[in-house]
């Protein structure tokens, strides 16, 4: 079992880094993996996801059908057994192949919050990067967080403001604050950058809390190789219906 050493924390401040403990023969594989295309993959539940990974995958990676099913296999397995490990029957899951690029040379860290209407505090979310950089993580951060929430409510204090404003004017005053909070956010990206120190990158996964105070910071880690990352949340397969997220795939 890949994912055999998962237990949920009692404590929902902690989250769990692992590794998945692939074949050596699969680990080759995905190594001599050359990314020609990116995708990024949202599914939301598991009806058709079979043909939707393989679309992705034909689009991203140039390879011989055996080991395209081969790496298809080895992603279908993954989120199957995080399933069976979480008694769920469904689950919301991106799939991003990206070649390197410099979005994230600063962090983007960031709590994922909530993903439908009535979702439950802390659910969980598998996070593993399948080639390339793992997904940085940190320990609940007071300083982060109290730093985040004050820019937030800046904006919306701003956004409050917008609303305000006679129609004849409102399309000036929306652009000035989509500059202003682009602005802020670039700010607030850059200061946590100094704030947070992300824990000891030796895992290519983790095991992370979603949705309340103190879910897991986290953030794409720098892309200076050819990546391909999976999430996944589990959840019934009612509420993953009633996800904010629709399947798609796009292309890039």
């Amino acid at each position: 079992m890949l994912l055999s050493k998962i237990k949920k924390e009692k404590q929902i401040n902690k989250f769990q880094t692992f590794n998945l403990n692939l074949s050596a023969e699969d680990r080759l594989l995905l190594d001599n993996l050359k990314v020609k295309g990116q995708s990024n993959l949202t599914l939301r539940g598991l009806y058709g996801y079979d043909k939707y990974i393989d679309k992705s995958l034909k689009h991203s990676i140039n390879i011989e059908e055996s080991k395209r099913i081969r790496i298809k296999n080895i992603i279908k397995n993954i989120i199957n057994e995080f399933l069976t490990k979480t008694k769920q029957e469904s689950a919301l899951i991106h799939l991003r192949i990206s070649k390197p690029h410099d979005e994230f040379k600063v962090p983007r860290w960031h709590q994922d919050g909530f993903y439908f209407k009535g979702q439950k505090k802390y659910n969980i979310k598998l996070l593993t990067s399948l080639k390339g950089n793992s997904t940085l993580v940190s320990r609940w951060n007071k300083e982060a967080i109290d730093e985040q929430d004050k820019v937030f409510k800046l904006i919306e204090q701003k956004e409050a403001n917008v609303n305000k404003v006679p129609s004849n004017k409102w399309l000036n005053s929306y652009d000035n604050y989509e500059s202003y909070r682009e602005s802020k956010l670039e700010s607030l990206r850059v200061n946590l950058s100094k704030i947070i120190k992300h824990e000891p990158v030796n895992y290519d996964s983790v095991y992370s809390y979603v949705n309340g105070k103190y879910a897991t910071l986290h953030s794409e880690p720098d892309i200076t190789e050819d990546r391909i990352f999976l999430a996944v949340m589990p959840n019934s397969r009612e509420n993953i219906k009633k996800c904010n997220m629709k399947t798609k795939i796009r292309y890039s």
